[in-house]
């Protein structure tokens, strides 16, 4: 069964037979003003085509204005027509059609055979399977499934060559994360330091226990005069966390009776008499002789001050 459609330009009516639009794929041209468009978006219904064909309705008049117009009309033989002739589609062939009535369908219809556009299968739902038969499959068209296997070859090596980029990252990252808490990582699992120690070679970095100052405490302290001058520090100093840590040095502080500063002294590891590091749930004791001399006045001395810190 034939489609009649319409040209969106020139409003040209046009009979397209489905074999020919599947072979274009749905496009068509009008063969009056060159106009492409897709048949079955401008196809039309039995209805319309009738409507289309309608000649326009006289202008109705004033029944006294008719029969005026009616007396002075001349007498006409009127003869009557012959059977119309039609179609299975409705529209009379231009043969039996008298040209007054007849609806020019223009010239002949130029079918474009061309690849169907990804835009307009977005923008152009098509037409219905009975109109136009069902969608085109790759094999109908093989220059479709040829691109799609070659655009699929192509994205291969490329996916394969992401995957080893995103590998070389993961690796790239895990080691920066060892290499970082390499110390934190040793205290807590001390299987890993030979790794650890290996790793940290060719960085010239080395594993030393984790400075974790918050898991240190100090348990106890006494400050005393032995004589004019030298006094006696007393302290214990203890590790409270589940691992080892390193061993902080003690900042000393001796203020005069108003609680103002006199004199800091830095006590390092070295002074203490202390190891590196400081075992889990270890204790150490400290016990040093001090004596305090010009420009400070020992006998200003009347209290003091202990502060825990990493250099």
């Amino acid at each position: 069964m034939s489609l009649i459609t319409r040209c969106p330009a020139c409003s040209t009516l046009f009979k397209v037979v489905p074999d020919q639009l599947r072979v274009a794929q749905g496009w068509v041209r009008c063969g009056q003003c060159g106009e492409m468009f897709v048949a079955a978006a401008h196809a039309l219904s039995p209805e319309e085509v009738e409507h289309a064909q309608a000649p326009p309705a006289a202008p109705e008049l004033p029944a006294d204005r008719a029969a005026t117009l009616l007396a002075e009309l001349p007498d006409l033989d009127i003869e009557a027509p012959a059977a119309d002739v039609v179609d299975e589609d409705g529209l009379p062939p231009a043969a039996v059609v008298d040209p007054a009535t007849r609806v020019d369908t223009g010239p002949p219809l130029e079918v474009a055979i061309m690849p169907w556009p990804s835009e307009v299968i977005e923008s152009d739902p098509g037409p219905s399977d009975a109109a136009m038969g069902s969608p085109a499959s790759p094999a109908d068209a093989p220059f479709l499934a040829a691109d799609r296997a070659g655009g699929a070859a192509a994205v291969r090596p490329r996916r394969r060559w992401l995957a080893w980029v995103a590998g070389l990252l993961a690796v790239a990252l895990a080691l920066q994360i060892l290499i970082d808490r390499r110390d934190t990582l040793a205290a807590h699992w001390p299987a890993l330091t030979p790794v650890l120690t290996a790793l940290c070679q060719p960085w010239a970095c080395r594993v030393a226990p984790p400075r974790q100052l918050d898991a240190v405490v100090i348990e106890s302290s006494n400050f005393q005069r032995l004589q004019a001058d030298r006094f006696r520090l007393s302290a214990s100093v203890r590790n409270r966390a589940e691992w080892v840590v390193a061993m902080p040095a003690i900042e000393l502080t001796l203020t005069d009776a108003q609680d103002q500063p006199l004199l800091r002294r830095v006590l390092a590891v070295q002074d203490l008499g202390a190891a590196a590091a400081l075992p889990a749930r270890a204790e150490f004791n400290l016990a040093r002789e001090l004596q305090v001399s010009a420009p400070v006045d020992a006998s200003a001395v009347a209290g003091y001050k202990l502060l825990l810190f990493h250099p």
